[in-house]
């Protein structure tokens, strides 16, 4: 779909800049009917010219919206992803350094965020006091918290 349209545009602008020679445009200006013959031969001619150029660069861009790696040149489609998954269209392109930091970057909160949440933890066990009542074959346990227990005597 992007390569015809590409090959359109392009074949459209060569078209124009031909057909608006001194030249053609006297040939046109004299004869209507050879004006439309030499309009569609020029247009066919420069669309086969135009295709033969662009077909090996244009026919084969590669796809990224699925992920992928590339160590050399190439020619890629970039933000093509909603074809695939039909969300955005956002990609990001990195180079290997650039991806290294991005993941250390993230990955550096992770030691802070886990200390922090184990920090909530113990200081909630440290705050619990488990009070054990045994009647006959029954065991009761009652979890309090020690401010509560605290209030209440």
């Amino acid at each position: 779909m992007l390569v015809g349209a590409l090959k359109k545009a392009a074949t459209a602008f060569i078209v124009d800049i031909v057909l608006t020679s001194p030249f053609l445009k006297t040939a046109i200006g004299i004869n209507p009917f050879l004006g439309a013959a030499i309009t569609a031969s020029v247009t066919g001619i420069l669309s086969g010219i135009v295709s033969g150029l662009l077909d090996p660069v244009l026919s084969s861009p590669t796809s990224f919206a699925s992920c992928g790696r590339i160590d050399s040149p190439m020619l890629a489609l970039v933000g093509d992803a909603s074809r695939l998954s039909g969300s955005s269209d956002r990609e990001w392109i990195l180079r290997d350094d650039q991806l290294w930091k991005s993941v250390a970057e993230a990955t550096a909160a992770q030691p802070r965020m886990l200390m922090t949440k184990l920090d909530e933890v113990t200081a909630a066990i440290n705050a619990t006091k488990i009070v054990g009542v045994l009647k006959g074959n029954d065991i009761y346990l009652v979890s309090k918290g020690v401010e509560t227990q605290n209030a209440m005597r």
